[in-house]
């Protein structure tokens, strides 16, 4: 956490934005950081993906096999109805849980609302199920380090990046 940088800070960050937000963030890994109202990094989780944990069920067990499934699939059934649905079910709705717990953690540790954005591909059908006021917002880090880069560069960010940023 100590390299995490103005990838994560930067889709955040806005002069005038009046409250902390939650980036949560989803590929390899599932990521959950907590960016101050202006723009600092105070922290966050880090948690296996879907491949992770899918690969560690597989190989860490002798008769599971190798489930696949990402975040932009549709979610699967909580009850699964057979040894590859009960891991789909699991992936899925174990990081839902490990995600909303989190964000419940942080939010009701800090003194206002936090806004909450979800990006990353593994994530599409995740944001509305792990906070009900949650945005999904595509290439969020790559906009982060493009509008982090033309503030370094003392230039405005343009009108049509995501959230208005």
């Amino acid at each position: 956490l100590l390299n995490t940088g103005s990838d994560v800070s930067g889709p955040a960050t806005r002069s005038g934005r009046v409250a902390p937000a939650i980036v949560v963030d989803a590929g390899t890994a599932i990521t959950v950081d907590l960016v101050s109202t202006d723009g600092a990094f105070e922290g966050g989780v880090i948690l296996p993906g879907f491949r992770l944990t899918a690969q560690a069920l597989a190989t860490g067990t002798n008769q599971l096999p190798l489930a696949t499934f990402t975040g932009q699939d549709q979610p699967p059934p909580v009850i699964g109805k057979n040894t590859d649905g009960a891991i789909r079910s699991g992936l899925f709705w174990g990081a839902v849980g490990a995600v909303r717990e989190v964000i419940e953690r942080m939010s009701a540790s800090l003194s206002e609302q936090p806004h909450v954005f979800v990006t990353g591909g593994d994530l599409r059908h995740l944001a509305p199920l792990v906070s009900p006021h949650s945005q999904f917002v595509p290439n969020m880090v790559l906009s982060g380090i493009a509008i982090a880069t033309l503030g370094e560069r003392g230039a405005s960010v343009p009108s049509y990046y995501p959230l208005g940023l």
